[in-house]
């Protein structure tokens, strides 16, 4: 008779949830009897041993090769499972059982006795946690991180707050301990802790995501009431010379600051004030700023009938200071000399010499050349801008072609660079390679160089590409490399589309 023992566990994979038993299998190669006697001493540990339990002489039933051993795991013993075990069969393995087993064997022959031990019998099996035993999040806090909001305030302000987010109690259960925090739409970070701004106005749900070591994940929500908010505006601005009492008066001194204004208040913190200052046309400086107390008010700025002047107004709040230019006619005229001067106007005082100055929406209805309604000769202003050079630029489109990348796109069936003005378009296609070896998915292959002029480190131009049909990413550089990030690995065909401003 051959003496052969075994140990095992009827279960191939076995999950801790403080009420399921799971059994170890102790065998002999030959059944019990009255002559053959069979027992075990069976120990059983968790992952590395902080956990253990023991049986003794556990007798094999005559007639019976195998006797099974239950036992169920208490809940705690969880906290030595969790550890990533990267098993195959069961992704989310974070343990193990380990038994051992020694064998007792017994032999009555007559009336001769045999009795003898044998040892080094061990089998393990792979385990989880119960799948609801999960990382708890805890209490999150949040605090004002950008610093334009005055804390004093007590407010979330929709574009002008970012928020910080801590959770400083997120923990693990049974051993675990918590590896990743994700907040909001952002990805995994190690830090419990994240600046967001707040762009949405509203109540604004930030979801706040915490990952043991078990892989398990658990979400608490953060909920904030954040106030609408957009910068102060002026609208409808309307400068008119007047009275003292506010009647329009051609050849007023005095001048109405007519205008709307719409402003976020924030329930009253955030207070908004309105200024202006005048000055005339021909002078350069503006005089100090009026504060106004409402719309339509009258400005007694002593105004010369003969004299245009420049109306500035700034709007301000806590956040914005904006400003808004207007105009204040002088004396309508059909037609004026400047005295003593050599200075004509049309339908106003002329106010300065050398210069024909237009106070009335104009119409040129003769060709001044030929095909052209109105010649400029020099430099033409819109404001302060000479706008002449940009619209020359406009006018003209040039074309050229991207130098190619030998080891990647060796040759293209469509090669071309538009500009027009300051806006580049440019087209590229061909079957990307990767020398002797196929283009992988994921690396970022070089695959042409835009032309000098066509591409800006301050302005990155937009690129969109598709491979074989399929959308896949693509870049160009400061340096103007264009580069494709393959979607799947091979030779592919590779289109590629550009926009960009010089």
């Amino acid at each position: 008779m051959a003496i052969r023992f075994t140990l095992g566990f009827e279960e191939s994979w076995f999950t801790i949830n403080g009420a399921s038993a799971l059994h170890m299998v102790c065998a002999a190669a030959e059944p019990a009897d009255g002559n053959n006697i069979y027992s075990f001493d069976v120990t059983l540990r968790s992952t590395n041993g902080l956990y253990s339990q023991s049986w003794s002489d556990v007798l094999l039933p005559d007639g019976q090769t195998s006797v099974s051993v239950p036992f169920v795991p208490p809940l705690e013993w969880a906290n030595d499972f969790s550890q990533t075990l990267g098993d195959i069969a069961h992704e989310d393995a974070c343990g193990q059982f380990v038994a051992t087993m020694t064998a007792h064997y017994t032999m009555h022959a007559g009336t001769v006795t045999y009795s003898n031990d044998y040892t080094g019998y061990a089998a393990s099996l792979s385990a989880t946690v119960a799948a609801d035993i999960l990382p708890s999040v805890g209490e999150l806090t949040a605090e004002e991180a950008g610093g334009r909001v005055p804390a004093e305030w007590g407010v979330w302000v929709q574009n002008q707050s970012a928020v910080r987010i801590t959770a400083p109690h997120a923990a693990g259960r049974y051993g675990a301990s918590i590896v990743a925090y994700r907040f909001g739409t952002g990805g995994a970070q190690a830090e419990n802790t994240a600046d967001l701004p707040l762009t949405a106005a509203g109540t604004v749900t930030i979801p706040v995501t915490v990952e043991d070591s078990r892989g398990r994940i658990a979400t608490q929500d953060l909920l904030l009431e954040v106030q609408p908010y957009a910068p102060p505006a002026l609208t409808e601005i309307r400068s008119r010379r007047c009275t003292e009492e506010g009647v329009q008066e051609e050849n007023g001194t005095c001048f109405s600051a007519g205008y709307t204004l719409s402003v976020s208040t924030l329930e009253g913190k955030n207070p908004v004030t309105v200024q202006c200052a005048w000055k005339k046309v021909t002078d350069s400086a503006y005089g100090t700023p009026l504060a106004l107390e409402k719309a339509g008010q009258v400005i007694p700025a002593e105004l010369e009938p003969g004299a245009s002047y420049d109306v500035r107004y700034t709007v301000s709040d806590a956040f914005y200071t904006i400003a808004y230019q207007d105009y204040v006619s002088s004396t309508v005229y059909l037609l004026h000399f400047r005295k003593g001067g050599t200075g004509i106007a049309v339908g106003k005082a002329a106010e300065a010499d050398d210069l024909f100055d237009v106070g009335l929406p104009a119409r040129f209805r003769r060709e001044a050349v030929a095909g052209a309604g109105l010649q400029v000769v020099g430099s033409l202003l819109l404001g302060d801008t000479d706008v002449s050079a940009a619209l020359q630029e406009i006018s003209t489109v040039t074309a050229a072609a991207m130098t190619l990348d030998a080891d990647h796109m060796p040759a293209a069936t469509e090669n071309q660079v538009i500009k027009c003005g300051r806006l580049v378009l440019a087209r590229l296609r061909g079957a990307l390679q990767n020398g002797g070896e196929p283009p992988y998915e994921g690396e970022s292959y070089p695959v042409a160089r835009l032309p000098e002029g066509c591409f800006s480190a301050s302005w990155p131009a937009l690129a969109v590409a598709c491979q074989n049909g399929k959308p896949c990413r693509a870049e160009v550089s400061p340096e103007g490399i264009v580069s494709v990030t393959p979607a799947a690995d091979g030779q592919q065909d590779t289109e590629i589309t550009i926009l960009g401003i010089v």
